[in-house]
């Protein structure tokens, strides 16, 4: 979670007295390593925490970085990562980048904005692009600062996009002044049901992907922060799985390899809504499944068989437990990010952006 990293600097460098900038990326055109939103912090010193590219733009930004500390002023810049053009470094992009660079100030807006990076909130900053530092901040429920006449504006454009099912950092026109439109998404949570040895795989690369993980198992002592770091713990039993809470961003994957907690964990998560409910190990596993639900009387309807995804993972020809984790985390990252998975060799149109169209789900 690379905002968390910045906040984590921006902190070290508050304590210590130091200066800092912010370097944002608000437009791409064409290709680019990274996308609109991407931030990096810039010290005093030279040094910076996360990246807006493979290495070879954070020297330039490094720098003007720097003059943005000296001068209180910010700047918008444009870098052309033609293989040519960008110093002759072969770059291989093939497009345009822009950057917003500011001084990292505390001022209540900023500090607000940081805020919701820190508490996983769904938020927007808009921030006018002409140096003026004028900016408003807007949840669902809040609105903070102002954007003068373009206000009503900005606050439409930012909740229209806040409720999209995958909404995106970009640039907006408001009575023909440019703006970046930043969002802050809440991280995907993972709700691993199972504490085995291939779970401990899937929930370390999960979290390496940025989502949130909790794991749930009636043995407790396998679930210890040595086996699952960073990992909301839970140790339930059978009867009481259904306290559990399940979130309208919470991806659910059954892999208890045990029939009926497998059973009881597939039924509490088809009663939430969930936008995502796997079940580990091949289509027979399911079927039995639902054959067994059927001769308790309780069958599963078809739209709940519907629900749930089995077998899970990309297919990689996956073997071992870390292939096989590889595979899982894969599938739940494109579907976060409305990607059906595929292989991108061939695909002419833009990398990034999404072609699994999937609809907003209801809030809890």
């Amino acid at each position: 979670m690379e905002r968390q990293e910045i906040l984590k600097g921006l902190h070290a460098t508050r304590t210590n007295g130091e200066q800092a900038a912010l370097a944002t990326v608000v437009n791409v055109i064409g290709s680019a390593y990274r996308r609109e939103g991407t931030t990096m912090l810039v010290r005093e010193d030279g040094s910076y925490t996360c990246m807006v590219s493979g290495g070879c733009l954070e020297p330039e930004i490094v720098y003007l970085g720097q003059q943005v500390m000296t001068s209180g002023r910010s700047v918008l810049q444009r870098y052309n990562l033609d293989e040519e053009r960008m110093f002759g470094l072969g770059i291989g992009c093939a497009g345009e980048m822009d950057l917003y660079i500011e001084p990292a100030t505390n001022n209540p807006i900023l500090a607000r904005w940081h805020q919701s990076w820190r508490d996983f909130e769904l938020s927007a900053l808009i921030t006018r692009l002409d140096g003026s530092g004028a900016r408003t901040f807007v949840t669902p429920e809040q609105v903070l600062g102002t954007l003068g006449a373009a206000q009503e504006s900005a606050i439409s454009q930012a909740r229209k996009c806040l409720a999209q099912a995958h909404p995106r950092s970009g640039m907006i026109d408001l009575n023909g002044v440019l703006h970046f439109l930043n969002v802050n998404l809440p991280p995907p949570e993972l709700l691993l049901f199972g504490a085995a040895q291939d779970s401990v795989a899937v929930a370390r690369l999960a979290g390496l992907a940025g989502f949130r993980v909790r794991v749930a198992d009636m043995r407790a002592a396998l679930l210890t922060p040595a086996r699952f770091p960073g990992a909301e713990l839970h140790p339930v039993l059978p009867e009481h799985v259904g306290a559990l809470p399940i979130h309208s961003h919470t991806f659910v994957v059954v892999m208890n390899h045990h029939f009926l907690l497998d059973l009881t964990c597939l039924r509490h998560a088809l009663r939430s809504n969930a936008p995502y409910i796997g079940l580990l190990g091949p289509r027979s596993r399911l079927d039995k499944l639902a054959l067994s639900a059927r001769d308790d009387q309780a069958p599963f309807a078809p739209q709940d068989l519907a629900r749930i995804h089995n077998p899970i993972g990309l297919a990689l020809g996956a073997e071992n437990t870390d292939e096989v984790a590889l595979s899982v985390v894969g599938e739940l990252l494109a579907r976060t990010r409305g990607f059906d998975g595929g292989f991108l060799d061939g695909h002419s149109g833009k990398i990034h952006t999404p072609r699994l169209q999937l609809s907003p789900l209801a809030s809890d």
